[in-house]
């Protein structure tokens, strides 16, 4: 799909990653440009989709502001310091998976030392920043452009930058507003559809019930226990393997077999609350995905995933399977050490 992802917070620098997105969309397209009010859809998990666009998009561009660093919370912390703050997860996923990140200086702000930055953030300030001034905001962008080309290719367009014009879009030509003559026999066509449409969701919901029973393929949690004794010179070693069976409860969940782990590490994932025998693709943080389909019962269970080789410590790290068929989702946080 490829684009570009803008980061910016909006307390510090809304108005000028406004006029930035509106420059990039006319040069690259809007479809090729995202920010969080326009890529993220109403009801949509924020983090799971930020993490599918950064997933594909080609740059991440990084607007930093006067009050970016330094923006608190009503209780006086640092936004950026604290654990699953959002504008920090987009700029750590864009450097974990090695997307093209550049930092852009505006409103005279200077760039932040590593000292003072989280330390999964810290990579971002080894970055060569853009500076962009009002005074100079077409030649200033026009490098930025210059550099994105670099891995996107650019739309053609005729409107300067910074010109404040917008290509007008054709308009659809208007509905029709004759009245149209009544078929023969509509009102008995529409009655008879409104029966089948009744008929049709009966079955559905019955068909769900039926199959719904105990099919002896429900999804089954392991959890391997082993404990050591010793007394005096002699060591026993004591196995016990419980096996519990998760019930979807009226939500989409997911449960791993581990919650923390070294880069390598591998996971063994469960899930339950999708639809049944539908795909569901299983991803750590933006790594390729794996794949496994459902069972009557909508769940499903021992799929392993790796923690892949590149992630970096103290990275705001999850497991998110998202079912292709009803778009439902559900993480599940990993800490790796």
């Amino acid at each position: 799909m490829g684009g570009i992802f803008i980061s910016y917070r909006r307390d510090d620098s809304r108005g000028t990653a406004g006029r930035l997105y509106d420059d990039l969309s006319d040069r690259f397209g809007k479809d090729s440009v995202f920010r969080d009010i326009d890529a993220v859809g109403i009801g949509a998990d924020y983090t799971v989709a930020i993490h599918d666009f950064i997933a594909t998009c080609d740059a991440v561009v990084v607007v930093i502001g006067n009050q970016w660093l330094e923006i608190r919370d009503e209780e006086g912390r640092r936004r950026l310091a604290e654990p699953g703050d959002l504008l920090a997860e987009e700029i750590i996923t864009g450097l974990g998976a090695g997307k093209l990140v550049i930092p852009v200086l505006v409103e005279d702000a200077d760039m932040p030392p590593a000292s003072k930055l989280p330390p999964a953030l810290a990579p971002l300030a080894r970055l060569n920043a853009l500076r962009i001034s009002d005074d100079r905001w077409d030649y200033d962008v026009g490098r930025l452009v210059a550099r994105l080309e670099q891995v996107l290719p650019a739309v053609s367009s005729t409107v300067p930058l910074g010109s404040g014009a917008r290509p007008t879009p054709p308009r659809p030509a208007p509905a029709s507003l004759e009245p149209q003559p009544a078929r023969p026999g509509g009102r008995r066509w529409v009655l008879g559809a409104a029966l089948a449409v009744v008929l049709i969701a009966f079955l559905i919901i019955a068909g769900v019930t039926f199959l719904g029973g105990d099919d002896g393929d429900d999804p089954v949690v392991t959890v391997d226990v082993t404990t050591t004794v010793t007394v005096g010179t002699t060591t026993t070693t004591q196995s016990r393997v419980t096996t519990t069976t998760a019930t979807p409860a009226g939500g989409t969940s997911i449960t791993l077999s581990r919650s923390s782990g070294a880069a390598g590490t591998s996971i063994t994932v469960s899930g339950s609350g999708f639809n049944a025998g539908e795909t569901v693709e299983i991803r750590f943080n933006v790594a390729p995905p794996a794949s496994v389909v459902t069972n009557r019962s909508g769940a499903f269970s021992n799929v392993v995933i790796k923690v892949p080789a590149e992630t970096i410590k103290g990275f705001p790290s999850f497991v998110i399977a998202t079912g292709k068929t009803s778009a439902k989702s559900a993480r599940a946080s990993f800490t790796v050490t």
